[in-house]
């Protein structure tokens, strides 16, 4: 699986590359520091991280792309700039504290976002999907996913503007 995101972060990396004022991708998150962010989302959240998440952290530590935030491992300043308080990319642990802040988003574990729409881990049923934010459900049965492979996938392919493919079951 992990083969099938480099593919993916890449071409991201490529499409940032590629605009008229370049901009960097985050830095991967070192595997000591997704050790400690994994211990402290245990601790904080009583979360497992699961390790695809981990997997796409080790290849960037968060992703602020074409409308959708994959949360990092902590609340950092954006690649490329440093300094600047105003850019920075949501943490994990930060972000869900912030959406446990709202008693029924506590049975969620939020991942990324864009615009209306939440990628989330739905703790009661185990599933993973692609919902509104507002009325906490999936828009349809291809927004619930069985692993967090698949809800990845459709997040990033989504930051890729492509919204009908199902690439996940085609590259296995």
């Amino acid at each position: 699986m992990e083969s099938y995101f480099i593919n993916l972060v890449a071409e991201i990396r490529q499409e940032r590359q590629n605009r008229r004022a370049a901009v960097p991708m985050q830095p991967p998150a070192s595997p000591e520091k997704l050790q400690q962010f994994q211990s402290q989302a245990a601790t904080t959240l009583s979360y497992e991280l699961p390790k695809a998440y981990l997997e796409l952290l080790g290849l960037a530590d968060g992703i602020d792309y074409n409308g959708c935030v994959l949360y990092a491992s902590e609340t950092q300043p954006l690649a490329g700039h440093a300094g600047r308080s105003a850019y920075t990319i949501e943490g994990f642990i930060e972000a869900n504290l912030l959406w446990r802040d709202y008693e029924p988003n506590g049975k969620f574990a939020f991942f990324a976002e864009r615009g209306d729409m939440v990628y989330c881990h739905n703790l009661a049923t185990g599933k993973f999907q692609l919902m509104d934010r507002i009325a906490q459900e999936p828009d349809s049965e291809a927004d619930v996913f069985n692993t967090c492979e698949e809800m990845l996938d459709k997040l990033l392919n989504h930051m890729l503007d492509r919204y009908e493919i199902t690439p996940i079951e085609e590259a296995e």
